[in-house]
């Protein structure tokens, strides 16, 4: 495989030397000799008469069980009933016997046994077939053999536990040190393998070495090698490895990640694509050694799809409706986002297991660049009038969204239920502490209480997007009041928590957003009759027991995570100065309701 330039570390192809090249463990078929219970049957060698017998509806014999590797270090295994094994002719039918001289002209009969003869002698295609199978579509398409159950693939070791393929990390990172230690030295730059880019994705892959499920279509044997095509998925449902082979030679190798776009929730894949081809494409030319007129396996594009182009807010089960106001969606325009892997970078603590890997959607070089044009995002406003459609606020600073997938084991594969991650969904830092006062102060004025920290400017952060709405305003109260109150928006401050109890790194916005939904349903229970105080008075109550232990949660958590003291300072001050203040809030209200 052609990945990148010898200039930039990577060994892959040399140019005037013999591609590198290996083949797979040959396969293994289980045939059943006879489909009927009798005394006498074709001896199990003469595979010509048992595998060519000409039969549309039962060629060749009952197939039980086959292993096979077509794609290089992913060996498969296919089980099923009522499958079929044949030589391709047997299904399709056999061409007519020679002609004798009495058929026709000397010329056309010796022409037409010199064909028959040739014919006879090619090279045997052997077929997996099935008696449900639809050889083509509506539309005329070949769908031909396909098999969705009992497929099952797994990641080839060694006997010794080397595996047999050459690590595809540049740069080894000291937490996949072990993993990259069982790669044998001068190891094949190709297989399922080559194609990762990070060494987090690239062991959550090893996590588990057995697929979760299993695809193979028009699968094809010969004694040259197979054709066919397969996917697998890995990694809790997070991870499909997909491949085109052809007479043994890899076509095509399709890598996909599910994730999410940071802070807006849009669920997306990440899909790398190698294939087959003379010339690099335009997209990676300037990173590849051009090996004109070679036909190598060369990554020709990489790109993020969009599979929830429209999102609409609250997003989550227990919001409420105050808790998006404004801001009703997200629409991308822009269904595929053309990216590169090297603009990543494994997401994680300063020490431990990486939580997951992030890419930028863009990056702004100044000048316009054809391979990846700037992505085209509207947020989507609430309208001044109920009737009225969306405001449409396109984002003029796309380059600030990252796609982000999860690799922790237990996760699983909805991006949903993800927990939040600090710089990709949520900003550590939402706030300045730069108002503290020092000692001296303090001592002098010890009866007043510490003024709220203020928010930071959001014209720099990362979390900060700017919108254009062509001068159309949008409601600014919306969900809040009845009414409304127009502004045209110029910029969307959006960070997301509320991750779940067990993830330490939550711990820090988890009982902020108790709060707040307590407060929200505070304000609710204000607005109805009945018992609203004593209700009022439970929440209160829940809030004030839960202090306690979740300050000692967030000490914990902070102390595990972060080795910097200033760091920690930070992010626990924050929280307690945030905290003082809703509570005062909910101590106004229950005075009110008093």
């Amino acid at each position: 495989m052609e990945k990148g330039k010898k200039a930039d570390g990577y060994e892959d192809i040399k140019g005037g030397t013999p591609v590198d090249f290996r083949f797979s463990p040959p396969s293994q078929v289980r045939l059943q000799l006879s489909e009927l219970d009798v005394r006498f049957r074709e001896a199990p060698w003469n595979l010509r008469r048992l595998l060519n017998r000409v039969d549309p509806l039962r060629p060749g014999l009952l197939l039980k069980s086959a292993l096979f590797e077509i794609l290089y270090g992913m060996p498969g295994e296919l089980k099923g009933d009522q499958l079929r094994f044949s030589e391709l002719m047997a299904r399709m039918g056999q061409l007519v016997r020679p002609p004798s001289k009495e058929d026709g002209p000397e010329a056309l009969v010796k022409w037409w046994n010199g064909f028959w003869d040739r014919f006879d002698r090619r090279l045997g295609l052997y077929e997996i077939s099935s008696d449900q199978q639809i050889e083509f579509d509506a539309e005329g398409r070949r769908l031909g053999f396909q098999a969705h159950e009992g497929v099952k693939f797994k990641l080839r070791e060694s006997p010794a536990g080397k595996i047999p393929y050459k690590y595809p990390i540049l740069g080894v990172h000291d937490d996949s040190k072990d993993l990259a230690s069982k790669h044998e030295e001068g190891g094949l730059a190709g297989g399922f393998a080559y194609p990762f880019e990070s060494a987090a994705l690239y062991e959550a892959l090893w996590r588990n070495p057995v697929s979760l499920s299993g695809h193979v279509e028009r699968l094809i044997f010969s004694a040259l090698g197979a054709w066919g095509n397969q996917s697998a998925v890995f990694d809790e449902g997070r991870l499909k490895i997909s491949a085109e082979v052809e007479m043994g030679r890899l076509s095509l190798l399709r890598v996909e990640r599910i994730g999410r776009i940071g802070c807006l929730g849009n669920h997306a894949r990440h899909v790398i694509i190698y294939q087959r081809s003379v010339a690099p494409t335009e997209q990676f030319a300037s990173q590849q050694d051009a090996l004109l007129g070679a036909p190598v396996l060369r990554k020709s594009r990489e790109f993020i799809e969009l599979i929830q182009p429209v999102r609409s807010y609250p997003d989550y089960p227990s919001a409420n409706v105050m808790d998006a106001s404004m801001l009703q969606g997200c629409r991308f325009n822009s269904r595929t986002i053309a990216v590169d892997s090297r603009w990543g970078e494994d997401v994680g603590p300063p020490k431990g297991p990486a939580w997951g890997w992030k890419v930028p959607l863009w990056r702004n070089t100044g000048t316009p660049d054809e391979n990846y044009p700037k992505p085209q995002v509207d947020l989507l406003f609430a309208p001044t009038e109920p009737a009225c459609p969306q405001v449409p606020g396109e984002v003029l600073d796309p380059e600030k969204l990252y796609f982000y997938t999860d690799t922790r084991a237990g996760t699983g594969s909805n991006p949903d239920q993800w927990p939040s991650v600090p710089d990709i969904d949520v900003d550590p830092y939402a706030f300045d502490t730069k108002q503290e006062e020092d000692e001296e102060e303090k001592n002098k004025k010890p009866t007043e209480s510490k003024p709220v920290p203020a928010l930071l400017d959001g014209s720099n952060s990362r979390f900060t997007l700017f919108v254009s709405t062509n001068g159309l305003g949008a409601n600014l109260i919306a969900g809040r009041s009845a009414g409304a109150m127009t502004s045209v928006i110029k910029n969307v401050s959006i960070s997301r928590g509320g991750v779940s109890k067990n993830e330490s790194v939550g711990d820090v916005l988890q009982f902020p957003r108790l709060v707040d939904n307590a407060g929200a349903e505070i304000r609710q229970l204000l607005e109805s009759n009945g018992s609203a105080f004593t209700k009022a008075q439970n929440l209160y109550k829940t809030v004030e027991d839960n202090n306690g232990e979740a300050l000692k949660r967030i000490k914990d958590s902070l102390s595990n995570q972060f080795s910097d003291e200033i760091i920690k300072k930070k992010q626990l001050s924050c929280f307690a100065a945030n905290f003082a203040q809703r509570r005062r809030v909910l101590l106004l209200l229950l005075i009110k309701l008093w």
